[in-house]
């Protein structure tokens, strides 16, 4: 089973967003800040982090960068979740190595299909699921 590291600190998106990917066969961990993603990347090393951009501690990009910066993480591919909507931000967090940006409110159906494009075992988990 995949697993997935969530840094989000708004609980009800982070709930839902559980929920979602669950139900499409994932195990998700959520932290709600950037400095305690960073530290259960570091321990888990999972086969996806979702960010947000704004977090207390560290913001998403800001966690983005130090991850692609690690030998041991700058490997594990990312999703930034967020409510920044311009085309700028999103240059942005895809120039600090974010694999794929989605905008809140997402569709849920558009975030599954993201992050099964993003975990490379994603068909077979489906398959056995």
């Amino acid at each position: 089973m995949a697993r997935i590291v969530y840094a989000e600190d708004d609980e009800l998106i982070a709930e839902h967003v559980r929920e979602t990917l669950s139900e499409a066969g994932y195990v998700v961990g959520i932290v709600n800040d950037g400095i305690s993603a960073l530290q259960a990347i570091k321990i888990k090393h999972p086969d996806l982090v979702i960010l947000d951009a704004e977090m207390p501690g560290l913001p998403g990009p800001e966690v983005l960068r130090k991850m692609r910066t690690d030998p041991k993480l700058f490997d594990i591919p990312v999703l930034m979740l967020t409510a920044r909507r311009s085309k700028g931000d999103e240059d942005l967090a895809k120039y600090a190595g974010a694999n794929e940006y989605l905008r809140k409110p997402y569709d849920p159906d558009q975030l599954v299909a993201v992050v099964n494009s993003l975990v490379p075992d994603a068909p077979k988990r489906r398959a056995f699921g």
